[in-house]
Order: C-alpha cells, then sequence, then structure tokens
C-alpha cells in the first residue's frame, strides 16, 4: 500500500538547517508519535 504526501517547511527552518533547493530531509516518528524531520547531509561526489 503506498502513497504519497506533500509537506511544506518554513524557509528559515531549511536555510537554518542547510537544507539548500534541491535538498532531502528523513522523516521519523517518535515513540510518541511525533513526527522527526532530519536533514539528510549530501556526501560529496568524487
Amino acid at each position: 500500500m503506498g502513497y504519497s504526501r506533500f509537506v511544506t517547511l518554513p524557509k528559515d527552518w531549511l536555510r537554518n538547517a542547510g537544507v539548500g533547493e534541491g535538498g532531502a530531509v528523513d522523516l521519523a516518528m517518535d515513540g510518541d508519535g511525533n513526527l522527526i524531520i532530519t536533514p539528510v547531509k549530501e556526501v560529496p561526489s568524487s
């Protein structure tokens, strides 16, 4: 069962977290059901 959702994040949060255009975030849920959003650090290409 697959489906997609779109989430809009505040520009200030994205800028402060270092998430640029086309950047990615990781979404996880903690034990209390809270959504945890973490910037994905880009791995430099060789």
